[in-house]
């Protein structure tokens, strides 16, 4: 039994199963192993996605492939629920126009969702600032007591909601109010945060 009586007609690239398991063979051959996902049918015609590695053997003089054969569709799955909650989020964060952001104490780093950025005027899909820029943001009169009232938060001590104004890029100011929590890891202490 060859693998394509195993295989749908097409794999999810469009490329024939026929013509890419003889090329996957091939490549295990010529350079020891080979390893990618590859969509299997059962006798009952149901798929499942897989992974699975190929790697040359020599057995008392003859040359052959291995498969090892792993069913990854629940991982597949859980991916995939995670992609749509996640966009999800995002749509209900931009309508709302309510962003979000992670504070990692430990590196003083910021993880920010696309609306964050779009709210302080930044480009959704590029990198997140740096805390050092984020403070530029904020208007000379509130920065000093922001950053009072963040570090007194850090600590434990005073509300979880901060209230101040930001200079966006284009001189537009903005009125936010920051709602946090902490989240505790075994690597730091994280902030979550939602601007307004």
């Amino acid at each position: 039994m060859s693998p394509g009586d195993l295989s749908p007609e097409h794999q999810p690239d469009g490329e024939l199963s026929a013509t890419k398991a003889p090329r996957l063979h091939g490549q295990a051959l010529s350079q020891g192993s080979a390893f990618f996902e590859w969509t299997h049918r059962r006798p009952d015609e149901t798929v499942f996605v897989a992974e699975v590695q190929l790697t040359r053997i020599t057995l008392e003089g003859v040359t052959g492939v291995q498969a090892s054969v792993r069913d990854i569709t629940e991982r597949k799955v859980a991916e995939a629920e995670l992609k749509r909650t996640s966009e999800a989020l995002k749509e209900a964060q931009q309508v709302g126009q309510i962003g979000s952001f992670e504070y990692f104490s430990a590196t003083n780093t910021l993880e920010w969702s696309a609306e964050q950025k779009r709210i302080h005027g930044l480009d959704p899909e590029g990198p997140s600032p740096t805390f050092e820029a984020v403070v530029a943001l904020v208007v000379a009169q509130d920065r000093e007591p922001l950053l009072a009232a963040f570090n007194a938060f850090m600590q434990g001590v005073g509300p979880g909601e901060l209230d101040y104004r930001i200079t966006r890029p284009d001189g537009a100011i903005r009125h936010l109010v920051t709602r946090a929590k902490f989240k505790a890891d075994r690597k730091s202490t994280r902030l979550n945060s939602s601007h307004t």
